[in-house]
């Protein structure tokens, strides 16, 4: 999960509860990271346990709700 990712590296997170938004990690201080997003260049500081690895990591925390074609009766 979040304990393998290191400065420089791409991680996913979940922006909003619903949105997966690729970022890279700038700057590790204990527990909290400065990261970019990819696509807009933004910067932000958010908590190391936000962080995922993988895309597919990041689809797996998605509500039930957030999943693209399908509605919540079908859950």
């Amino acid at each position: 999960m979040y304990s393998d990712l290191q400065v420089g590296d791409n991680a996913y997170i979940v922006d909003n509860n619903r949105f997966l938004r690729e970022v890279r990690i700038l700057k590790i201080t204990k527990d909290l990271c400065v990261i970019k997003y990819v696509d807009t260049g933004a910067l932000i500081r958010i908590r190391k346990t936000w962080l995922f690895c993988t895309k597919m990591d990041a689809e797996l925390s998605l509500p039930p709700s957030a999943h693209p074609g399908m509605n919540h009766w079908e859950y």
